[in-house]
């Protein structure tokens, strides 16, 4: 019996492909990218929250930018809005801020906000 060398070839692309199925399903992780920028003369903690998932992204200096996960796994499959918070790490104070709507618990890939005193400009986006 005689094998041939492309029999070989064309079964490792074979393996290689179903390997990459299968670890593209086992990695179910769902995540917006957070993109942060800090206007302010002071040290931020921003917080989002959406249904049950939260997460507080700490320690974002004066007039820097921060950038990211907010990760939405196990969120409830439920309809909400996204709280946002900005909290003064120098004193603590926090300002709130509700915004914009999703369905089913399905959360957007990208969220991009921009802090300077007591303003907040959100964008979200897929």
């Amino acid at each position: 019996m005689v094998i041939r060398k492309d029999y070989f070839y064309q079964m490792k692309i074979k393996i290689l492909a179903l390997s990459l199925l299968l670890f593209g399903a086992c990695n179910n992780r769902k995540v917006t990218q957070v993109h942060v920028t800090n206007n302010n003369s002071f040290p931020i903690s921003f917080i989002i929250k959406a249904n049950n998932s939260t997460q507080t992204f700490s320690g974002i200096k004066p007039k820097t930018e921060m950038t990211g996960e907010f990760d939405w796994t196990n969120i409830q499959k439920e309809d909400g809005q996204w709280f946002l918070f900005v909290e003064n790490e120098n004193t603590h104070g926090r300002d709130s801020f509700a915004h914009g709507y999703f369905t089913k618990g399905e959360l957007s890939n990208y969220l991009d906000a921009i802090s300077e005193g007591s303003k907040l400009k959100v964008k979200v986006s897929e």
